[in-house]
């Protein structure tokens, strides 16, 4: 994920997938009580955000999100005890968290109330395509907040678009 870029030109374009087919792309929380499955009918793009609160909730420099239509996501059914709760945890969205180990799965913009943003480091590592492939899958992949990368750690000179904010 980290180093998957697009590989297609102008970034913003959209094509199709390889052999034109939707891909699933499942994930879930640590414990496996929370499960989701996306579909991916055309490539998507990945932000790796470096806010504080990402920070916090990742234990790590900065959390990956994939956005998605609402009609590309759905909770898979299982565990009763693995209901995700939707907690605020911004004054411009909210995220769901696994009720049991407590694992960040999305975040969903209220000013994008039809799209949910999972986090890439939940999807299952089978489900993804290989690192060869990844590139295809994508539209744009960017790094956002930069303003607030801790001091101990460097972005990568990958290439990728830089934000200082959110985009």
């Amino acid at each position: 994920w980290m180093d998957a870029l697009p590989k297609h030109a102008p970034p913003r374009r959209m094509p199709a997938l390889p052999n034109s087919s939707s891909a699933f792309w499942y994930g879930g929380c640590a414990c496996g009580a929370c499960r989701y499955k996306v579909a991916v009918p055309r490539p998507t793009e990945l932000q790796h955000c470096y806010c504080h609160l990402c920070r916090e909730l990742s234990g790590g420099p900065f959390m990956t999100w994939m956005p998605f239509h609402n009609r590309q996501f759905e909770w898979i059914p299982g565990n009763p005890s693995g209901t995700p709760r939707l907690v605020r945890t911004t004054p411009f969205g909210c995220r769901h968290i696994c009720s049991n180990c407590q694992s960040v799965l999305t975040i969903i913009y209220d000013g994008q109330p039809n799209h949910v943003w999972p986090c890439a480091g939940g999807l299952d590592d089978s489900s993804i395509p290989q690192e060869e492939d990844m590139g295809s899958y994508l539209s744009r992949v960017c790094h956002i907040c930069c303003r607030f990368v801790p001091d101990w750690f460097s972005i990568p000179q990958d290439g990728m678009e830089r934000i200082m904010n959110a985009s």
